[in-house]
């Protein structure tokens, strides 16, 4: 009874600087759904217009664009590109990793390439390190603060072989900001972020789902057949100036 006395009452004395003892811990982190259904489906081949599709890449190679969950951001909208464009009768070729894994024949037996740019921009604003005292085990510190997301997102189409542009359109991401309460646990102050701390992608994951389906909705719309059609003309004029 004096022990248990005891550490109530230390708990007491110091709970106002971290006693309390230490971060709440989420029981799973959030994982974000990165998946958009198209609202109809074409027949085969109808639109008479060959894609290959090429992975979205962000336009600058950031730490946090290495790590989940922006991998997945930008991995899934390739595969979700390929079912827009077969919902809405194209063929597709891919996705590729690159336009550099398309070899000639992929090349010559496509129309146009489709290729995203995200650029997109995460600003970790104003981290704060927070201590919480161990009574039993060694102190631990976690992080807090602000998180910004923002940019546009770019779909370009490309004559296959000569790499042209032929269209292109922009998809405006508001800045948004939000705050986060950190649930990674460090044993010093640390000197950076951990950009897919579960406190992070708590509160982002839910940002980047509407992101995610924003521009999964501008493509359907602006990838219309008859449109396409029409950049198709264009691209085969491209081809017959070129001698490859």
């Amino acid at each position: 009874m004096k022990h248990f006395f005891y550490v109530t009452t230390l708990c007491l004395t110091v709970g106002f600087i971290g006693c309390a003892p230490k971060a709440t811990k989420s029981e799973q982190a959030y994982v974000p759904s990165f998946h958009f259904t198209p609202t109809a489906n074409a027949p085969v081949a109808s639109a008479e217009v060959t894609f290959a599709v090429v992975n979205a890449s962000y336009s600058e190679n950031q730490p946090w664009t290495t790590v989940w969950p922006f991998t997945d951001f930008s991995k899934n909208m390739g595969l979700d590109f390929q079912q827009i464009l077969s919902a809405r009768g194209f063929t597709v070729k891919g996705p590729f990793g690159s336009y550099d894994e398309l070899t000639f024949p992929d090349k010559k037996g496509s129309d146009l390439v489709l290729q995203p740019t995200l650029d997109v921009r995460l600003d970790i604003v104003n981290p704060e390190a927070r201590k919480h005292v161990g009574i039993l085990g060694p102190d631990s510190y976690t992080l807090n603060g602000q998180a910004a997301i923002g940019g546009r997102i770019t779909l370009a189409l490309t004559e296959s072989l000569s790499k042209e542009r032929m269209w292109f359109k922009s998809i405006d991401i508001p800045r948004e900001v939000v705050s986060w309460e950190g649930e990674k646990e460090y044993p010093a102050p640390p000197n950076g972020v951990d950009p897919n701390d579960a406190g992070i992608t708590k509160v982002l994951g839910p940002k980047l789902e509407a992101i995610y389906t924003k521009v999964m909705q501008a493509a359907w719309n602006y990838l219309d057949p008859e449109e396409m059609k029409l950049v198709k003309k264009q691209a085969e004029e491209i081809k017959k100036k070129k001698v490859y």
